[in-house]
């Protein structure tokens, strides 16, 4: 009998190792860091330098993932500014967890373990139960992100980073306040496409900047990234939205962005969308907040029908 965290250890996680470490390499982290954020060691993490690529995918898509989802989640991970062990860890455990109850490994499962074709032990029963404060917030962000799934427009907007939608509770204390969806927002294909539910905790970056807007005004809870160029900055304006610059600090941030926005709320209000024009290896964001998910998908929204009609159409 194999169990499938069995099958996580020995078929699933070297690969997943492989693959990160060599996307990590290739961003320009020394062995020594990578060792530490994937906890290995970095004779390990040399061994995983040398090792085929295709054969590590191969395997993981013989498993049963969506290849094209999992290089979108790595990559994710990999553009993370403040990259640390715990928020890998997070990701690819949510990631392992979301395609193991939702059916995704059963095949593969019950062929390398010898179960009956029938057998349903991961899959996820959903269960009525009451609407706390944390449960309200998931309807409401899940329901807010269909709509941005389902616009056809919205894609446009999209980051190479990708993007994410961010939700906290009142008075959040630190990330795991926030809810938020790990492997992020993505491009998939000609669509926008959703890689796991949403968690708390599941974000840092895009969770400090909705921390540091709500110190300055309770009741901004919700923060929506898309990119920034001079035609969204022009729909911005006709659409009357407020926005700022984010300020760039000369000194070297584990997250200059958040840093900055610390010192922008000193003397200036959260406006509707902050703007940072990014840097050497920063793309440039918009940042759009607002009191829920409902409010800044709505901004974007509009932002992405206007860039739609007079970008995109006019090419």
């Amino acid at each position: 009998m194999l169990y499938p965290e069995e099958l996580f250890i020995k078929d699933i996680l070297p690969n997943f190792r492989i693959v990160l470490a060599k996307k990590l390499i290739e961003k320009g982290y020394s062995q020594s860091k990578i060792a530490k954020l994937i906890g290995v060691t970095q004779a390990r993490v040399n061994t995983y330098a040398k090792a085929d690529l295709k054969k590590a995918l191969d395997k993981i898509e013989e498993i049963g993932f969506n290849i094209e989802e999992f290089n979108s989640l790595i990559d994710s991970i990999v553009n993370e500014q403040s990259l640390d062990a715990i928020f890998i860890l997070r990701n690819l455990r949510n990631y392992f967890l979301s395609s193991l109850t939702s059916g995704l490994l059963c095949k593969y499962h019950i062929k390398v373990a010898n179960l009956s074709p029938y057998c349903d032990v991961c899959l996820k029963y959903k269960e009525v139960s009451s609407l706390t404060e944390r449960l309200k917030m998931m309807q409401e962000i899940k329901k807010a992100v269909e709509n941005l799934v389902s616009s056809k427009e919205f894609f446009f907007l999209i980051p190479e980073v990708y993007t994410n939608l961010a939700y906290s509770l009142p008075n959040p204390q630190g990330i795991n306040d926030v809810l938020s969806f790990p492997g992020r927002i993505i491009k998939f294909k000609n669509a926008v496409k959703i890689i796991s539910e949403p968690e708390f905790g599941a974000s840092k970056h895009i969770a400090n900047m909705l921390i540091e807007a709500n110190k300055k005004n309770q009741e901004i809870r919700a923060c929506l990234c898309i990119k920034y160029d001079e035609n969204i900055l022009r729909i911005i304006k006709s659409l009357r939205y407020s926005f700022a610059f984010n300020y760039k600090k000369k000194k070297i941030y584990q997250d200059p962005v958040v840093e900055a926005f610390k010192e922008f709320l000193k003397n200036n209000p959260v406006p509707q969308i902050l703007i940072d024009k990014g840097g050497k290896g920063l793309e440039p964001v918009c940042y759009i907040f607002g009191r829920n998910p409902s409010e800044v998908v709505s901004i974007a929204l509009s932002i992405s029908k206007s860039y739609f009609e007079r970008v995109i159409v006019a090419i």
